[in-house]
Order: C-alpha cells, then structure tokens, then sequence
C-alpha cells in the first residue's frame, strides 16, 4: 500500500513538473530555444523561469566541450554550471582560459569533464592553483561522486588528507606533499562554494519575489 501511494506520489510530482515546464517554454518561446531539450529536462524551476539568464550559461559552458555530447554530461554532473544565482558567463570563459593556460587544451578537457564546477571559480583564484592541484582536486571530485553520499564523503575525506599531510611522520613526504595539494583547494572549494551559493541563492531568490506594497 505504501509503496503503491508513493509511486503515485512520484508520478504526480514528475506530471506536475513537465506541465509547469511546458507553460514556461511557452511564455517564453525565444529564450527557450537557446536551450537543448535535455537541459531543460535538468534544470529546477527557479532556473527555468530565468531562461534569458540561463542560455548565456549554456553557450558560454558549450564553447568549452568539444561536442554538445559532452557539454551536456557536464551539465548533468554539475547543474550549478547553469544557475544563474551561482555561476556567470565571465567566470566560465575565464576559468576555461586559465585551465587552458595552466594544464594544455587536452589536460583542461579532461579537468572540466571530471570536475565541470571548476569552470564557476574566480579565475584570479583559480590562476593561483599549480596543475598538480587542479588535476588533484578533478580526481578526487571525480571519484567521490561515484559514491553515494558523496558531498559528505568528499568533505570527510579532504579533512582527512589535510590532517595526514600536516604529520609527515605518518606518511612518506612525497605522499603527504600530494595529500596536502589535494586537500587545500577541495577544502576551499567547499567552504567558498557552500557559502557564495547559500548567498547567492537567497539574494537571487528575494530578487524574484514579488514586492509587497
């Protein structure tokens, strides 16, 4: 019986959805079709009814892949690359230049593939990142988020790897340099993402809101 009412609760939510969806694309024809099907099919509601924000995102996040294919799985990987409360165009083609500048066109695809957020970093911060962190940091998001639970992991695990590379008594000191340059930027990173995008969320939501007169 439970299961039975939560399926059709699911059901419901999934139809309730694609009928809000659809009357959006319609109020907003243009803005629309800026926007391949399966992005809009990914993106929350609040970004939805912004889809004059959101398709600068999405060309400025297709010009870094080499195939619509790929963009997409980004997309899919890391949603928060189109928020328009979170990311922004100048961030995305400035990372993308850094990346480039830092790790070759080869080694930024498959940084941007592994870890897409990287593209919503401050690029004058990112520009201060060696290529051993970056590569560092895109493989250990990239492994985590195959496990479930994997924010959580991610936050527990690179607490972890500070704490050993700051003994080196525990670990050789080539193995404690690495855990070191892993764990400095996933912990920043965190941090610096939870709190601009709680912010931004909040802002971006209150600038939404209809004004009481």
């Amino acid at each position: 019986m439970h299961e039975g009412v939560t399926t059709y609760a699911r059901t419901a939510s999934m139809r309730s959805r694609a009928l809000i969806v659809a009357c959006i694309a319609l109020c907003t024809p243009a803005a629309s079709l800026g926007l391949p099907a399966p992005v809009r099919t990914m993106l929350p509601l609040a970004a939805l009814a912004d889809t004059a924000a959101v398709v600068p995102l999405w060309k400025a996040v297709r010009k870094c892949f080499p195939t619509e294919e790929t963009a997409l799985a980004a997309v899919a990987k890391n949603k928060r690359l189109l928020y328009p409360w979170v990311s922004c165009v100048q961030n995305i083609e400035g990372s993308y230049r850094v990346l480039v500048q830092t790790c070759g066109e080869e080694g930024t695809l498959e940084v941007i593939s592994k870890n897409p957020g990287v593209l919503c970093c401050d690029p004058t911060r990112l520009a201060r990142s060696s290529p051993d962190e970056i590569r560092g940091a895109a493989n250990l998001v990239d492994t985590l988020e195959r496990v479930s639970g994997a924010p959580l992991l991610l936050a527990v695990l690179a607490v972890a790897l500070s704490a050993l590379a700051s003994g080196s008594d525990l670990l050789p000191v080539d193995v404690a340099n690495t855990a070191s340059a892993v764990a400095r930027p996933t912990l920043g990173l965190l941090g610096a993402a939870a709190f601009v995008a709680a912010a931004a969320n909040a802002a971006y939501a209150s600038s939404k809101a209809p004004s009481r007169k």
